[in-house]
C-alpha cells in the first residue's frame, strides 16, 4: 500500500500540483497567494466525481505540501509526506 501511495498517487499529484502548477503560480504571485491557490485546486481535484464534506479538509495538508516544496526547493519531501499522510488516513479509517 505504501508503494502504491508513493508511486501511483503522491508522485504524479505532487509533480503536477507542486512541481508544475505551484511553480507557475509562484512566478506570477507572491508565495502567500501561490500556495493557497495550488492547494485549493488540489482539493477541488479530489471532488471531480462527487463532492464529499471531507474533501475540504484536503486543503490543509496541501498547504503543508506546498510549504515543503518551497522550504526544501524540491519535491521529495512533499511526495513522502503526501504518501505517508494518505497511508495514515487509510489506516485510521480502517481502525474506526
Amino acid at each position: 500500500m505504501v508503494l502504491v501511495q508513493l508511486f501511483v498517487v503522491a508522485l504524479p499529484e505532487e509533480f503536477f500540483f507542486r512541481g508544475y502548477l505551484q511553480t507557475i503560480l509562484r512566478r506570477k504571485y507572491r508565495l502567500q497567494v501561490a500556495i493557497p491557490i495550488a492547494s485549493l485546486l488540489f482539493a477541488f481535484s479530489h471532488s471531480v466525481i462527487a463532492l464529499q464534506w471531507w474533501h475540504f479538509a484536503i486543503f490543509f495538508p496541501a498547504l503543508v505540501f506546498g510549504w515543503l516544496r518551497e522550504k526544501t526547493g524540491g519535491l521529495v519531501a512533499p511526495i513522502l509526506f503526501h504518501a505517508l499522510s494518505n497511508v495514515a488516513v487509510f489506516w485510521i479509517g480502517s481502525v474506526y
